[in-house]
């Protein structure tokens, strides 16, 4: 039941909305400089019409909640209704073991449907392969009158980005790969490891004799 309006406001605060119940939040923006996450945390008996969201988290551990005509962006991540899956689980599912996305059902498995299953049909397809140079199979499921989309991703051999980062399944969380962490994912997609890679900028000149003389008179002394 819908207690409060809120129209044509804009909201960049941690927060901002923290704990509502019964709210309408009508052609607004969640957007801006404060770049605070989670508006919506922990609520209850939320509609959101035509706004628009550019901030992290922006539905946490909701009930009740309804989205029409609003807009998500890429940055909002892990938003928990969306029109077209974040593309980034499908580049997880690539460089982890593969697996199945399933869009139109809810936690537990049961079909709810989707409405757009054939538009999405076509654009999820082509923006898989314009944003990570990969394809997909893309399928629609048909159950009980109500439609849903399945998106079957196999594991690459070669490492698969998305915007130019690097995403890995740990448990049941997306991680950027970051640092040397990535370093040591992208050399294990290639077969190599680091001590076999050439260090850029380095030559034979580099090497200290004195070092290499210790080297090899230790590896004597181990090999007896």
């Amino acid at each position: 039941m819908v207690i409060r309006i809120i129209e044509n406001q804009t909201f960049d605060m941690e927060r901002a909305l923290y704990g509502s119940e019964g709210v309408l939040v009508k052609s607004c923006s969640f957007d801006g400089p404060a770049d605070g996450e989670s508006a919506f945390k922990e609520c209850s008996d939320i509609v959101a019409e035509n706004c628009f969201f550019n901030l992290r988290y922006p539905f946490w551990h909701n009930n009740g909640l309804k989205i029409s005509g609003s807009e998500m962006k890429e940055l909002c991540r892990a938003s928990r209704q969306r029109k077209i899956p974040r593309l980034y689980a499908i580049a997880v599912g690539d460089n982890a073991q593969g697996g199945t996305l399933i869009i139109g059902r809810n936690d537990n498995g049961g079909v709810k449907g989707i409405h757009n299953a054939k538009k999405l049909l076509e654009d999820i397809p082509n923006k898989i392969v314009s944003m990570m140079n990969i394809i997909a199979d893309v399928n629609l499921i048909e159950e009980n009158g109500l439609e849903s989309i399945e998106i079957i991703v196999d594991s690459y051999p070669s490492p698969v980005n998305y915007r130019g980062k690097y995403y890995y399944r740990s448990g049941s969380t997306m991680q950027e790969i970051k640092g040397i962490e990535l370093l040591k994912f992208l050399y294990e997609k290639q077969g190599k490891t680091w001590d076999s890679v050439p260090i850029p900028g380095e030559t034979v000149d580099s090497l200290s004799k004195e070092a290499l003389q210790e080297f090899r008179k230790n590896l004597f002394i181990k090999s007896g």
